[in-house]
């Protein structure tokens, strides 16, 4: 799963000269999903990464810690001077800071926003109901930035979807073999 995220990440840092790529933010990567952006973001030595985080929180060797509170805008956007590209893993609680971040990162000088979508396609939603709704509110506060951004819409992650007795589905054994690709990809947050 990781891998196939980071050829989606990379090939979209690409098409935007990589090269400038070399400085990044990371939101919310405390939780499930963004422990391992960080990982995969720390293999390459010469990116810069910043954590932004509400709290004090434990972060690894040559890594930077920001403290943030979303309702300071001017905060917000001292924090991300310097960076290029955010990468945001926030849970549904957190969803709704991402509007201000977007707003504070295209102040920054941000080029590149990745917004906490990965899962199932949100684009379109029309249900204000709906709890993905949220979603849509971020997507417009970005198009309203005119700053470019990434929607990760890479499905349901098979041990979220599936619990461990699940009959159909062991987390440990799921895997997507896509026809249009020459490789398989593990569809587990769990690393092998």
């Amino acid at each position: 799963m990781l891998e196939d995220l980071r050829l989606i990440l990379f090939a979209a840092f690409a098409a935007h000269a990589m090269s400038d790529y070399t400085s990044f933010a990371l939101v919310g990567c405390t939780g499930n999903f963004g422990t391992f952006i960080l990982d995969e973001l720390k293999k390459c030595p010469d990116d810069r990464i910043t954590i932004l985080s509400r709290r004090s929180v434990e972060v690894p060797q040559g890594v930077c810690l920001k403290i943030i509170d979303y309702s300071h805008p001017a905060e917000l956007e001292e924090a991300l001077k310097g960076v290029k590209v955010i990468i945001s893993t926030v849970g549904p609680g957190g969803l709704e800071s991402q509007v201000s971040l977007a707003q504070a990162a295209r102040k920054a000088g941000v080029q590149l926003f990745v917004p906490s979508e990965f899962g199932n396609p949100t684009n379109g939603i029309k249900d204000e109901s709906s709890p993905l709704f949220v979603k849509k509110k971020v997507q417009d506060s970005l198009k309203a930035t005119g700053m470019p951004y990434l929607l990760v819409f890479n499905g349901p992650f098979a041990d979220m979807t599936f619990s461990p007795y699940h009959p159909l589905c062991s987390p440990r054994e799921a895997e997507l073999i896509s026809p249009f690709a020459d490789f398989s990809a593990s569809t587990s947050l769990k690393r092998t």
